[in-house]
């Protein structure tokens, strides 16, 4: 099976996000399928990566994320600026996503699958964006996994107008992955028939720790 695999960080970023996409994508490759990961790379270099476990690795390379997945991050005073005036009413910077899913689903045509993996969740609603214009090379299959939720989650207070992208990608997929139990909670009822558990995966043998410095 052909996956397709579109999420902020992977591997070497740390974090749930960035470890739930890398056990998720390298897992997949040693069950026997192929998989396509596109992230926000930096510039790391992933060339012995792809050799060891098989996954190809892509970069989105957005013109506005400040953050990568080798720790660059870019914050200049226009990004000051913009996220100040525009982060809680667009979800500033991430909102780029919304309308850079569609040139991947466009540059890898007909995949059997498709895995967009949240937060942030304008990748969810960028894919939802794309089968609306792509629908012809749209993957077969398409499952938004959710760490967190979004309009039903208390520390993201989101503008009301997002329930309309919300809703649309629920509605769109055909399976809304969560990592517990309790995470269905989060949704709206009416997609909770969609929902399936996939818990959450760790190889701590190879996350780097910082050396601790007593402050």
């Amino acid at each position: 099976m052909k996956i397709l695999i579109i999420s902020n960080h992977a591997y070497p970023a740390q974090g749930p996000r960035a470890f739930r996409t890398t056990e998720l994508s390298e897992q997949l490759v040693k069950m026997g399928h192929e998989v396509v990961l596109y992230t926000v790379q930096g510039k790391y270099d992933y060339t012995q990566y792809e050799k060891e476990t098989g996954v190809k690795r892509r970069d989105i390379n957005p013109r506005f994320a400040t953050s990568a997945d080798d720790e660059t991050h870019r914050y200049n005073l226009f990004d000051k600026f913009m996220y100040h005036f525009f982060h809680r009413l667009l979800m500033w910077p991430q909102c780029e996503f919304h309308y850079a899913v569609g040139k991947i689903i466009k540059e890898n045509p007909n995949m059997d699958m498709l895995i967009t993996i949240a937060y942030p969740h304008s990748i969810h609603s960028g894919a939802a964006r794309a089968k609306k214009h792509y629908s012809e090379v749209f993957p077969k299959i398409w499952i938004c996994d959710c760490g967190d939720p979004f309009m039903l989650n208390p520390f993201i207070k989101a503008p009301k107008f997002m329930k309309y992208f919300e809703d649309m990608w629920c509605s769109m997929c055909d399976y809304i992955a969560v990592p517990t139990k309790e995470s269905y909670k989060g949704y709206y009822e009416q997609y909770w028939d969609k929902i399936r558990v996939i818990p959450q995966g760790f190889d701590f043998s190879k996350t780097p720790i910082k050396e601790y410095k007593k402050k």
